[in-house]
């Protein structure tokens, strides 16, 4: 099978600023910019979920750096993620720990 478009789900549960450094900083930047300049269409979508509020201020830092079409693909949530997330994703393949029944 070709693998046409990404799924990707990031929990930032416990995200802080103080662990963000500047080099994981710079490191995000160019992931970016490498994804949206060679790969643009291999993301499908994108939940970022479990965002604490100290995440806003990081995406705020990030998102600039991110063109408008990307932007579009990714879905922020809190801790009650779960109907949405379930609607693109069976549950089978989300792991238990959140929320899921994956056990792997």
């Amino acid at each position: 099978y070709k693998i046409e478009q990404s799924f990707s789900l990031i929990n930032v549960k416990g995200f802080s600023m103080g662990k963000l450094k500047a080099k994981s900083r710079e490191f995000i930047k160019i992931a970016i910019k490498i994804g949206q300049d060679y790969y643009p269409e291999i993301m499908g979508k994108m939940f970022i979920i479990n965002t604490p509020f100290v995440f806003k201020a990081a995406w705020a830092m990030f998102s600039p750096f991110i063109d408008a079409k990307t932007k579009k693909k990714i879905t922020m949530m809190g801790s009650s993620y779960k109907k949405e997330l379930f609607k693109h994703v069976d549950p089978e393949n989300v792991p238990a720990e959140i929320g899921g029944e994956c056990e792997c």
